[in-house]
């Protein structure tokens, strides 16, 4: 079988935060070597800014030709992992990316679909989640900023030209890092990505 490639990625801080929960985690990651046996794994913080975000995942998607994106960022949820379920072709936040840049009922794709499906197992990932005793839910709405952005810009490249595969969102809670989240987190990300793609079956 062909060692799939997974592309991990995190934000930067934004709106005044000293950290992003998403970016410290991969940066944890790739500090440690963190490695998932038959999987390529790379890792990847992006900016939070429209336009770059749009430009380097195209970069990291066009270099790496990744099987599966597993793309994470930051929330307002109580459980460690919250798995979005759709991504809404809209930008439209009250907050302004880095760039200083606001988006107000915006088109994501001008001729793209009104939604995406996220196409993982979702409802497989939490459950592999639930039986690690790792806090997690699925949800149906990733709000309309650069989180859900992102998810229908990799949902729109994996519909038009297959890569990737498949993708997904994940929301964090804010919450500050500590070893214990680091730890968790390890084993959340272990979970997903044989989950996803397929290596292990739950």
């Amino acid at each position: 079988m062909t060692t799939p490639t997974v592309l991990i990625t995190g934000f930067e801080p934004f709106d005044g935060m000293d950290e992003n929960l998403s970016g410290t985690m991969i940066r944890h990651l790739e500090s440690v070597n963190f490695e998932i046996p038959h999987v390529d794994l790379q890792f990847a913080v992006l900016p939070v800014s429209y336009e770059k975000a749009d430009v380097r995942i195209l970069e990291l998607l066009a270099e790496l030709r990744p099987h599966t994106v597993l793309a994470f960022g930051i929330g307002r949820s109580e459980p460690l992992i919250t798995i979005e379920r759709i991504a809404l072709n809209i930008d439209d936040a009250e907050c302004c990316d880095n760039c200083g840049e606001s988006r107000n009922g915006t088109l994501i794709e001008a001729d793209g679909p009104a939604a995406y499906f996220s196409n993982v197992p979702l409802v497989s990932i939490q459950d592999a989640l639930r039986k690690a005793a790792i806090p997690s839910a699925i949800s149906n709405h990733a709000g309309a900023f650069l989180c859900n952005h992102l998810l229908y810009r990799l949902l729109h490249a994996s519909e038009t030209s297959g890569c990737p595969a498949s993708a997904c969102f994940l929301h964090l809670p804010r919450i500050p890092w500590d070893r214990n989240i680091a730890d968790q987190l390890e084993h959340a990300v272990r979970l997903i990505a044989e989950t996803a793609t397929g290596i292990r079956s739950y």
